[in-house]
């Protein structure tokens, strides 16, 4: 199956994707951060859920690697806490260090707002979303915070996206606004450029 087809076919349909990707398995070759990092940006998955491997009390995965010795503590229960909880066959710190970068590179302003405009050109509302109080507050609290008090190009891409989904998106403008507040959580939560990826990757 084509994934990237499929994504995109299931977003002209009126839903949106939203991915889990898992990073830490012991067939992961070295450059599985590369490729995720791609196919998030070339699928337009704009919320995607980056979690390293934990190996769960009870399951067939947490006894064989208890079986192995690889079990090093209890799981945490937070799967996007950063941690592992075995022996990785990958390099623990090659492991966190590309996991890291691939957040910052999906969720870099620039990289964020372009797969938000990819996804508004591919979707296709089932019906016109109205705007609530509470939806025309975050509006206008988005262009406070995100369009006047945000520093850097990350206000430029804001006002981009914007003009461009009144313009050529008005029908899914709601998802607009709704995806850019949704980016500066996930900026600030997890940083700004992931550039150590960003030049392995051609998109």
């Amino acid at each position: 199956m084509d994934l990237v087809k499929a994504v995109k076919t299931i977003h002209q349909n009126g839903m949106e994707v939203m991915g889990g990707f898992i990073i830490g398995f012991d067939n992961d070759p070295p450059d599985i951060f590369e490729r995720q990092a791609k196919f998030i940006q070339t699928s337009d998955v704009v919320k995607a859920t980056i979690s390293l491997l934990n190996a769960i009390p009870g399951t067939r995965l947490y006894q064989r690697l208890k079986e192995e010795g690889r079990i090093l503590d209890n799981c945490t229960g937070d799967n996007c806490d950063g941690s592992l909880n075995f022996m990785p066959r990958m390099d623990a710190e090659t492991i966190n260090a590309g996991y890291q970068a691939v957040l910052n590179y999906i969720y870099s302003p620039k990289n964020y707002y372009n797969r938000v405009v990819e996804f508004l050109k591919d979707y296709t509302p089932v019906r016109r979303r109205r705007f609530d109080k509470g939806e025309i507050r975050a509006f206008f609290k988005s262009i406070l915070y995100l369009g006047i008090l945000d520093k850097g190009k990350s206000k430029l891409y804001y006002w981009k996206l914007l003009i461009r989904a009144l313009l050529f998106h008005r029908s899914e403008f709601a998802e607009a606004v709704s995806n850019a507040i949704f980016g500066y959580h996930f900026n600030r939560l997890f940083g700004r450029q992931g550039k150590s990826i960003e030049r392995k990757i051609i998109l």
